[in-house]
């Protein structure tokens, strides 16, 4: 039994890392994004803001009341100097309460669910490929089918509303990561989330041709958690990309401007 409880946790997670892999990869798209612009980065984040941060906090508060949860107060984009925070939600749960302990992990990672379906839905209206076509089951093929998503993402774009799309994309990611203090509640919420994931894994194991019938149809855990994390992948891309164009304009800037000094200086 103990055998068996260690090796579902070791399952849970590996399939958590479907998950905290591609957000690791949005982070760091996110700070290269941000590093790009140097003494300009306050006033670009403070514009993408405009746009991703109301989806950041709108994700929060939605979950938040799926969850039963009580919103106090909602700020969509309320830019404060002194805390560099640019909005918020203040919510009520009940310590101790199961479901709201469920709901605190989910809460905490709701930006990443928010902006990756905010993006999702972008895509689909304006006829971009989406990078869940190019995963594969029931292998994780998320980065594997990467290099052909963005090779046909790349011969697709053609039109001012995919353009647009693909800017809003770029704004919405860039303010997807959840911050310290929503993964701070995250972590408060994990425990109660493993087990859930415990009690779900020891019913299909026991009965399997339940499951088959009941729950296999309707919900694929290990499924859904791949779709997540092309989703969020492909947020994590599309700010990649944009990172490496702005290095490559910095650079070159920086070059011109070397070579305009140079040519201004007197020789011997």
């Amino acid at each position: 039994m103990i055998e068996l409880a260690f090796q579902l946790i070791l399952e849970f997670l590996w399939i958590a890392m479907y998950i905290i892999a591609p957000a690791l990869f949005l982070y760091v798209a996110n700070e290269a994004w941000y590093r790009g612009f140097h003494q300009h980065t306050r006033r670009v984040e403070l514009s993408t803001g405009l746009v991703g941060v109301p989806v950041h906090e709108l994700s929060h508060a939605i979950i938040a009341k799926l969850f039963g949860m009580k919103i106090i107060e909602l700020a969509l984009y309320r830019p404060d100097p002194q805390s560099r925070t640019l909005g918020y939600v203040n919510y009520s749960y009940q310590a101790g309460h199961a479901w709201h302990s469920i709901g605190r992990f989910f809460v905490g990672i709701a930006p990443l669910i928010g902006g990756s379906l905010a993006v999702l839905a972008l895509f689909h209206l304006t006829g971009l490929p989406k990078l869940t076509q190019y995963v594969t089951r029931p292998d994780l093929g998320v980065f594997v089918g990467l290099a052909g998503w963005l090779r046909d993402l790349a011969t697709t774009i053609d039109t001012p509303a995919q353009i647009g799309a693909l800017v809003l994309s770029i704004m919405i990611g860039t303010h997807a990561s959840p911050s310290r203090s929503d993964m701070t509640g995250a972590a408060s919420g994990l425990i109660s989330v493993l087990i859930v994931y415990l009690i779900y894994r020891l019913f299909t194991l026991a009965l399997p041709e339940l499951a088959d019938r009941f729950i296999y149809p309707y919900f694929n855990l290990h499924a859904g958690a791949m779709d997540l994390a092309a989703l969020i992948t492909q947020m994590a891309a599309l700010g990649a990309i944009a990172s490496g164009m702005l290095a490559a304009l910095s650079f070159a800037f920086a070059l011109k401007r070397k070579s305009s000094i140079n040519d201004q200086v007197p020789s011997g």
